[in-house]
């Protein structure tokens, strides 16, 4: 049996205060669907990994790509910024040609759009075991309603069955196999310490928070299970074996939650000495009552950029979204430190969140300057189809203010903090300090730039 894994490209960035996705300067592996055809492979499934913002295909040359490699079924990543681009490409393929179709990913919470654009299976939550059994009922041996993590449709009606466990030990997953990419086709240049040959790579899955606005708590059931540092070490051993890699960026959504694995990760990773850099992102309260110590470890593990998500400086929209109001105060801490130990350290903001006006934006527009991180980042809110905030306020306004408010209000943000006196020239003497060669790659991509720090004019459309 053989089948298809197909990354579909994003048409505009939704987070990011601009129109058009900069492949340009982002572009990451799709981890997600090279763990799935590991697993198949494993299975004893041919599985092919199809990335469009590297291969550029286009709807006719999928099919015909389906069609001369007869492949037996097709599977689609989809997350809430490619549900409709996977709804269309599902219907042209089903309106040409008559292949089985399954959808998987965070964005199939809310699974009709793409059952009505003629897809057959939609696989919830973690896909490795849940594909396996999909192949098993392709071969006629199992039937659909056998399958646990699974929805489809049985005479007009929407069948959810039983959720599948979580994988209660990742160390048992076989590792991705990134000869499947174009290795070299992918960096994160959004990051001033980025180095290539880069990867991602996760070494844990979940988040134990329950932010409103956001739906891995729905995903991952508020549980955390991490690879064990060894079973990381294999995997990253596995890469450089065929790649001089020099940057890692750890996709987990709060890195080392487990203070334990993280001394003990950061422990090894300084003992192997493997050279490589790398990026994470934290919560205010990581690392909390051993934060100095922790910020130190990691440094000398490689690591050399924290993104930490603040989302809001004022207490009461901290509460509306689920989070405690003395994460500023925890915040501040973890900026400081950063900075102090060389570190960059970026901060991220949600305005237009439950409550949000213009002075609670203003507030949190005076506490980045105040805190003066390396870099900010201010996103307009995303409305994530099966968050709480979808579920209390659909797509309506969850504010007073308007989108296009919020939108102008991010860039005003982000002309704010980076048109400070000396800002600009603070970043310029990181980046030649520690990573020069970012600056070539970053003159290409200028105008994504600009508009990412609000110095340039949007287009109206």
């Amino acid at each position: 049996m053989k089948t298809l894994l197909v990354l579909l490209k994003q048409q505009h960035k939704f987070y990011w205060n601009v129109e058009e996705a900069e492949y340009g300067l982002q572009r990451y592996q799709p981890l997600g669907l090279l763990y799935v055809a590991a697993s198949l492979e494993k299975y004893g499934v041919e599985a092919d990994v199809l990335d469009q913002s590297v291969d550029g295909f286009s709807g006719t040359s999928l099919i015909d790509k389906l069609k001369n490699e007869k492949y037996d079924f097709v599977g689609f990543y989809s997350d809430s910024t490619l549900k409709n681009t996977v709804c269309e490409y599902v219907k042209f393929i089903k309106n040409t040609l008559n292949i089985p179709i399954v959808v998987g990913g965070p964005g199939t919470l809310n699974n009709k759009a793409f059952f009505d654009a003629g897809c057959d299976i939609i696989c919830n939550g973690e896909g490795e075991f849940t594909a396996c059994e999909i192949v098993d009922y392709l071969k006629g041996k199992k039937q659909l309603s056998e399958i646990k993590g699974i929805s489809f449709r049985k005479d007009g009606k929407i069948i959810n069955n039983e959720p599948r466990e979580l994988i209660p030990n990742l160390d048992v997953l076989p590792f991705p196999d990134r000869e499947k990419m174009k290795f070299d086709e992918y960096y994160d240049f959004h990051k001033f310490t980025m180095r290539t040959p880069f990867t991602s790579l996760i070494t844990s899955r979940g988040c134990p928070n329950n932010c409103s606005f956001c739906t891995s708590h729905v995903f991952w059931k508020r549980k955390v299970r991490s690879r064990s540092p060894e079973n990381i070490a294999k995997e990253l051993e596995e890469i450089l074996e065929k790649h001089k890699l020099k940057y890692i960026y750890f996709l987990d959504e709060n890195f080392g939650l487990n203070m334990n694995w993280l001394f003990d990760f950061c422990n090894l990773l300084i003992k192997k000495n493997y050279g490589f850099h790398w990026c994470c992102a934290i919560n205010p309260f990581s690392f909390k009552g051993r934060k100095q110590e922790a910020i130190e470890i990691m440094k000398k593990a490689g690591c050399d950029h924290m993104i930490l998500g603040l989302q809001s400086a004022v207490p009461q929209i901290l509460k509306n979204i689920n989070r405690s109001p003395q994460q500023p105060e925890a915040a501040a801490e973890t900026i400081r430190i950063c900075k102090e130990m060389g570190i960059l350290i970026q901060l991220e903001m949600i305005f237009g969140l439950p409550g949000d006006t213009e002075e609670t934006i203003k507030q949190s527009i005076d506490y980045t300057i105040a805190t003066d991180p390396h870099i900010s980042g201010f996103f307009a809110l995303t409305v994530l189809e099966g968050s709480e905030i979808e579920e209390k306020y659909g797509h309506n306004n969850v504010c007073s203010l308007s989108k296009e408010r919020v939108d102008e209000l991010c860039s005003l943000a982000s002309r704010k903090f980076y048109t400070r006196p000396g800002k600009i020239l603070e970043l310029l003497m990181f980046i030649i300090k520690n990573n020069p060669k970012w600056l070539g790659r970053a003159v290409q991509c200028l105008p994504f730039i600009l508009s990412v720090a609000g110095l340039k004019q949007r287009t109206t459309k």
